[in-house]
């Protein structure tokens, strides 16, 4: 399994991390689908990703509109009632 940043316009990726997939064997030992081990690798890595179309933002540029973004999505949600 890996994740990975993709560019569909330039038809291109950049893998951020991978991880070895288990055997069907290993799978029935552990008493887990394939879909519950992903879930649990993914939750193993306690990272954020932030993605922006916009090429010329820094990552802390994109950070920052994500914060404001939730901040505005909270206020509708409280507004809703």
């Amino acid at each position: 399994m890996g994740i990975g940043l993709i560019d569909i316009d330039a038809n291109d990726c950049i893998m951020l991390w991978a991880h070895q997939s288990l055997t069907g064997k290993e799978l029935d030992l552990r008493n887990k689908s394939m879909a519950d081990f992903y879930i649990s690798v993914v939750k193993r890595y306690k990272k954020k990703l932030f993605f922006s179309n916009d090429i010329s933002l820094s990552g802390d540029e994109v950070l920052a509109y994500y914060r404001i973004r939730f901040k505005i999505e909270f206020c509708y949600r409280d507004a809703k009632g």
